[in-house]
């Protein structure tokens, strides 16, 4: 898959901008603050009605103008696609594919794409709670089916904590809480399996892509970090999740929420053993964050037979030389689509000039193509 031009209209600080993308490599070059990453944010914005960076559409619309419009064309191994969105404040959202409307979230699994920024990094450093997001985000638009079962443990969640709180220090407590004790088992069983063979994948093609990429002396591991002590017995995990959720109830009448089940869960990212973000550099940490995303890129296009375009923003500037050319012939061997953004200077980037593909010159909301 890969989009063959996009256009913009008021959309941050492009008013009027379209833009005609090579099938392979594509570099945005430019100072900071000039419109590289709004440039990516319109492209990811356009493939699945999500941004990375704000919840609030009203947010994208260029300053005073209250409304933007995005259109692009995706060849994919279906046929050629038009894709447009448009926002009218407050909250007016329109998407339509080749003419069509369509909802939003059929759209978030309808074009695969993955973003890679400096934000990213937090996958490594920070809670669990972002890790937990980045895999329901990848397993939600790899499997539809992982989405549904995700969407239905948290109303039965939100269900049992109610009752918890309500309910708590009352003779009813156990006899309420029990009606929700076995959806919320069966539901949640079925979301940690998911979770672990989705971790379990990704930690096939995040291990070579370390390995190839930064260090053949270290070896990256993903390991899921279960709240249920289900002593690798898969099979009966229901079994132990349920027997360990009752002995949980009296510490939840205390504390007045559900203290077991996936939404308390994690994964380690290791090196040689070693947890990440405790032990590794931030170059390290960087490049072990990209073999994740590059790592969703393969799920993804196991899943759809499409090779997804991939955005990478600032990628390159805590790389080496001899690693920034390294990444780039990994890309290109890849042969997907790839958008990235930097500040370094071309003759600092590219380690041969020989096919860079295309090069766009970013400044103040204007991209103009430029020769290699």
């Amino acid at each position: 898959m890969f989009l063959e031009y996009i256009s913009l209209q008021n959309f941050r600080n492009y008013r009027q901008q379209e833009v005609s993308f090579n099938t392979a490599l594509n570099l945005l070059v430019g100072e900071n603050a000039q419109g590289k990453t709004n440039l990516l944010e319109a492209v990811y914005y356009l493939l699945t009605c999500r941004s990375f960076r704000t919840e609030t559409d009203r947010e994208m619309a260029a300053w005073e103008s209250g409304s933007f419009y995005l259109k692009g064309a995706v060849q994919q191994q279906a046929g050629r696609k038009l894709a447009e969105i448009g926002f009218q404040t407050p909250s007016k959202l329109q998407i339509k594919i080749n003419g069509a409307v369509v909802q939003k979230r059929s759209h978030l699994f309808r074009f695969p794409v993955v973003f890679f920024g400096p934000d990213d990094l937090c996958l490594v450093k920070e809670g669990p709670a972002i890790r937990r997001r980045y895999l329901d985000l990848v397993g939600s638009r790899a499997e539809p089916q992982y989405y549904r079962i995700l969407k239905d443990y948290h109303r039965v969640l939100r269900q049992r904590n109610r009752v918890i709180k309500e309910k708590r220090f009352t003779v009813s407590f156990k006899k309420n809480l029990e009606i929700w004790n076995e959806p919320l088992v069966g539901l949640g069983s079925k979301l940690i399996k998911q979770r672990i063979s989705l971790l379990n994948r990704l930690g096939v093609w995040c291990k070579e892509l370390f390995f190839n990429l930064y260090s053949k002396s270290q070896v990256l591991t993903l390991q899921y970090m279960c709240t249920v002590d289900h002593h690798g017995d898969l099979d009966n995990l229901a079994g132990h999740f349920y027997r360990q959720l009752c002995l949980k109830q009296a510490e939840e009448e205390i504390r007045g929420y559900t203290l077991l089940g996936p939404h308390l869960d994690d994964f380690n990212i290791s090196l040689n053993h070693r947890l990440a973000k405790v032990y590794s550099s931030q170059g390290q940490q960087r490049v072990a964050a990209l073999a994740l995303k590059i790592g969703e890129i393969q799920l993804l296009e196991f899943i759809s037979q499409e090779k997804p375009v991939l955005l990478l923003d600032d990628v390159f500037s805590e790389l080496d030389f001899e690693r920034r050319g390294q990444l780039l012939n990994f890309l290109k061997n890849k042969g997907m689509q790839t958008v990235i953004t930097t500040v370094v200077p071309l003759e600092q980037l590219l380690p041969s000039r020989d096919n860079p593909g295309r090069i766009f010159s970013v400044r103040e909301g204007r991209v103009v193509e430029t020769a290699p």
